[in-house]
């Protein structure tokens, strides 16, 4: 049994060297002079639960039609503020107010695409091969 005494409790009396990676030399990934307000183009996906910010509507997900609606990263003075969602239409009619929306930058989207790709490929050879045999 370990006897740590009344002493494992005081705070050390001095700190350690400052490390060299001060926060004014680190570099980051961007910096405050470029953060500013973007808009993408998005899928409305099942479960949305938002307020489209022009005309107040939900913006609803229809499993038969692909809905689209616009996400955008509101930045104020260099600084993330808040999230906005439109419909794609109001976005377009409010002329675009946080810049024009990206389209085609659902990387998630690609993502699984190309992973059905790849497992319909390899189905289709394991078929092919079993029909050989």
């Amino acid at each position: 049994m370990i006897d740590w005494g009344p002493d494992h409790l005081r705070m050390a009396s001095k700190t350690s060297a400052p490390s060299n990676t001060s926060k004014a030399t680190r570099s980051t990934k961007t910096s405050v002079a470029t953060r500013k307000s973007r808009a993408v183009v998005r899928d409305v996906e099942a479960g949305s639960s938002v307020d489209c910010a022009h005309c107040g509507e939900r913006v609803k997900f229809q499993a038969k039609v692909r809905n689209k609606q616009v996400i955008c990263n509101v930045y104020v003075s260099g600084t993330w503020n808040r999230v906005e969602h439109f419909h794609l239409a109001c976005y377009e009619e409010a002329r675009s107010p946080h810049g024009e929306a990206e389209a085609g930058t659902d990387y998630r989207r690609q993502a699984a695409n190309a992973a059905a790709a790849e497992r319909a490929r390899k189905l289709a050879a394991e078929s092919a091969e079993a029909q050989s045999a």
